[in-house]
């Protein structure tokens, strides 16, 4: 199984930070589709914008859809720190969310459960599985339990070792 994973996009109608967003996505879109369509899957791991704004996520679509990749290469998209939920999910209606309206869900391929988990909590930096996204969890867990289970999430789960990664890792690291 081949998975294409990218994080932090930034998307963003400015230069930020000396950075051209805009510029980076595209070569990385290019790149896969020149080099990677026999991939299985393509994951977006959140910060898919800078700013969470409508503006920046319509450039986000038109990026991805003037990329022209192959249909089974449309990206599964999670939310990170710099998203905006309610943004997000009024320009992907298509993206599953849960019964609490975090966007998160489960898909199966054969043996295996991919579990897109949303981490994101307004107005912090650092990453959230709040009660009710844990008991989504533990619940999807239970119920796949014969399956080989790959989670993904915008936040590291665990400490790295890194004071800058560390202070904005899932806060939850120990429930």
């Amino acid at each position: 199984m081949k998975i294409i994973h990218l994080s932090d996009t930034h998307i963003d109608p400015e230069i930020l930070h000396n950075i051209d967003s805009q510029k980076r996505f595209n070569l990385a879109l290019d790149h896969i589709k020149n080099n990677h369509t026999d991939a299985d899957h393509f994951i977006i791991t959140g910060d898919l914008t800078h700013f969470g704004n409508d503006a920046s996520y319509q450039m986000f679509i038109k990026m991805l859809t003037e990329a022209k990749l192959p249909d089974h290469l449309y990206p599964k998209l999670i939310l990170g720190n710099h998203d905006n939920r309610k943004n997000f999910k009024k320009n992907f209606p298509h993206v599953k969310t849960d019964q609490n309206g975090f966007v998160q869900y489960a898909e199966n391929f054969d043996d295996k459960t991919f579990i897109y988990l949303d981490t994101n909590l307004a107005g912090t930096d650092a990453g959230h599985l709040c009660e009710k996204r844990q008991q989504w969890l533990r619940e999807t867990l239970e119920k796949e339990q014969n399956s080989k289970i790959y989670i993904f999430m915008h936040h590291n789960p665990l400490a790295l070792g890194h004071i800058k990664s560390d202070s904005i890792g899932l806060v939850q690291r120990d429930d």
